[in-house]
């Protein structure tokens, strides 16, 4: 997930086009298999969640990010919507607990009755769902079945559907996935439903990522339509989404529950008639926007408990609060509400700068701050096919002379942060289980640049003299810097200039298409969110090679000769370490962490093809009405199913 997805992060509503990046993926499924035996015990998935005394009331929310597709699970992209889904309204096969810690990051048995059954060729694997679970209201006698689950990959599939790419990101690895999409064929070959509680997935290669891409909302289920039986996507047929902001069309408006809560009014949904003459859950009111994607209007969204859901069937969920009560508006209008008493929290944002110290600043309200680590990474780019910067030399030379410390407040500003620390690795320590807490490669102090240390790098360098680079390429070097750390720009020039490179800095509208330029040697300020919290998943996505799924491709490590010569690069030969991250992806539990922590120490050692700047900080503060908080890091959200409101 590029940094792009978390704008709700930042509460700004304005449209920017969505990055179209390979989803970084992990190849062995004995990894997904063992690190769900290990969370559930086995057999049977986690006991459900003890008898709350505090469970009751009503939770208040503000939301300050955007719901661009009015809820609708195949378009919405963003954390926020994510939380939503998981905590309240759609169970999927797999999901997250939202607990803290490193439990909360894996992905556990939720619609499925336990660990899947995953073939010795690590290509097949088979779900058993729980029996006995139904939909909410008005189709509480509904059972969910594993035909539900498919209805909805379709439906992320459907080239008339997916018009932002989610499924194609996450779900293109199913065996005849991609011919569905491209309208080959009228069904995805790699899902079968062998019975009403099974589901077997055959994949191309074997991907442990499958358990993480489960979890996911496009892959709830959809009911079948009571009306038409042979609808493709069951109720959902009939609300797709249209390209124009101002409609708040879609199935978000229409969709039936599966987990503990349901949209206030669900009930009197009438899918008997056609889906043009069905009236929505009048206790949704959608987000609109104009052909900007400027807000016209926030919208708000009601949730109840949903009376067919049964605890003793949900190990993952606390679901505390009677009611949920979601706003929207802007970041600062909301925040207001807060201090007024009128919202218990405002869950997806940041707060304002001076309320933030204010709290921090007083004891009595230090115990409404919560504070996550994230893998949240910013970094600056080099592009290896771009002399100098083909020498690994200079790449080390220009990370020890870039004054990280004086950029890491501009990030966090420029990028929503509640705050910021220095990043001397590029997998953060809770992904790592802190295999790497404390270890700092690089000479300078706390981020610190250290001239002589970066001089003495650029005397190895064949283009320096003198520790300089003193080579004609050196000079007219493109730098391209994000506007959000724009002011920092001069700062950047000077310690090029200081080392003998003369930089052409540019801060560009559309920083990432300036990125791409074969001509950028450098792009400082780019970010990675990782999909799923793991170490893997960020060094495939940043340093993996196109032949094994590498995302961003920024550095141009692994790519090939003859990918070089079609963008027309100056160097045809990259290093590569697309060998050592198919060796990690084999590796499970224990041993994997301790070989991504290796594999990620080697490239900021001995190939440093991208500067690591600063881990990003999830803060939220909510009023004393919450007697009790937990987060779901797996979407980095608070767990709304886990806010207690005191006095309930």
């Amino acid at each position: 997930m590029s940094w792009l997805n978390q704008l709700d992060e930042r509460g700004r509503l304005a449209y920017v086009p969505r990055m179209r990046v390979l989803r970084a993926r992990l190849l062995n499924p004995a990894l997904a298999f063992m690190m769900l035996v290990a969370c559930t015990g086995g057999g049977s998935g986690a006991t459900s969640p003890p008898p709350n005394p505090a469970a009751g009331g009503t939770l208040r929310l503000g939301m300050a990010g955007p719901a661009w597709a009015a809820f609708d699970p195949v378009f919405e992209w963003n954390f926020s919507p994510w939380e939503v889904f998981r905590c309240c309204l759609l169970r999927t096969l797999m999901s997250y607990d939202g607990t803290d810690g490193v439990t909360g990051t894996e992905p556990k048995p939720d619609l499925a009755a336990g660990p899947p059954e995953v073939s010795t060729d690590g290509l097949t694997w088979t779900f058993h769902l729980r029996p006995g679970l139904h939909y909410g209201p008005p189709l509480q006698d509904v059972l969910i079945t594993s035909p539900d689950i498919v209805r909805a990959i379709l439906r992320a599939g459907d080239p008339t559907t997916d018009k932002i790419g989610l499924g194609e990101n996450y779900l293109s690895d199913i065996q005849g996935y991609a011919q569905y999409a491209a309208g080959e064929s009228d069904s995805i070959s790699g899902l079968e439903t062998p019975d009403p509680l099974t589901l077997r997935i055959r994949q191309n290669r074997p991907d442990s990522a499958l358990a993480y891409d489960l979890t996911l909302p496009i892959t709830a289920p959809i009911p079948p339509s009571p009306s038409d039986p042979s609808a493709p996507y069951g109720v959902a047929t009939g609300h797709d989404r249209s390209a124009d902001p101002h409609q708040t069309d879609g199935y978000g408006r229409f969709l039936v529950s599966s987990g503990p809560y349901m949209i206030l009014g669900e009930d009197s949904v009438d899918f008997s008639k056609p889906p043009a003459e069905q009236q929505p859950a009048p206790g949704f009111v959608p987000w609109t926007y104009d052909h900007h994607y400027s807000p016209t209007g926030y919208g708000s969204l009601t949730l109840v408990r949903n009376p067919s859901w049964d605890p003793a069937t949900d190990p993952l969920r606390a679901a505390i609060a009677d009611r949920i009560e979601i706003r929207g508006g802007a970041a600062g209008a909301l925040f207001r509400q807060v201090a007024a008493g009128g919202l218990d929290m405002v869950f997806d944002a940041t707060p304002p700068p001076p309320t933030l110290h204010r709290f921090l600043n007083d004891a009595s309200l230090q115990p409404f701050v919560q504070t996550l680590d994230t893998g949240n990474l910013v970094y600056a780019a080099f592009n290896l096919a771009r002399p100098p910067f083909d020498d690994p030399a200079v790449r080390r030379a220009v990370a020890y002379a870039l004054d990280r410390r004086a950029m890491l407040g501009q990030i966090q500003d420029g990028q929503g942060f509640g705050g910021t620390v220095i990043a001397n690795h590029y997998a953060a320590d809770p992904l790592e289980e802190s295999l790497a807490s404390g270890w700092d490669p690089f000479p300078g102090q706390a981020g610190a640049p250290d001239l002589q240390a970066a001089r003495r790098e650029m005397s190895r360098s064949r283009y320096a003299k003198g520790g300089r680079c003193a080579a004609a390429l050196c000079h007219g070097v493109t730098v391209v810097v994000d506007r959000s750390l724009g002011p920092t720009a001069g700062q950047i020039d000077r310690s090029l200039s200081a080392l003998g490179i003369d930089a052409k800095v540019q801060v560009p509208d559309d920083f990432y298409l300036a990125c791409q330029d074969p001509a950028a040697g450098f792009c400082v300020g780019t970010g990675w969110f990782p999909d799923y919290p793991s170490a893997g998943n960020t060094l495939i996505a940043l340093f993996a090679g196109p032949s094994t799924g590498g995302g961003l491709g920024l550095s141009r490590l692994g790519w090939s000769p003859a990918e070089l010569e079609k963008e027309g690069a100056h160097v045809l030969r990259v290093p590569s370490v697309d060998p050592q991250i198919l060796a990690c992806s084999e590796e499970t539990s224990a041993a994997a962490i301790a070989c991504w922590t290796r594999l990620d120490q080697y490239l900021v050692t001995r190939l440093m093809p991208a500067v690591p700047l600063a881990f990003g900080q999830v803060v939220r503060i909510s009023s004393p009405k919450i007697s009790r908080f937990s987060w779901d890091p797996g979407f980095q959200m608070p767990a709304l199913d886990r806010l207690a409101v005191a006095g309930a």
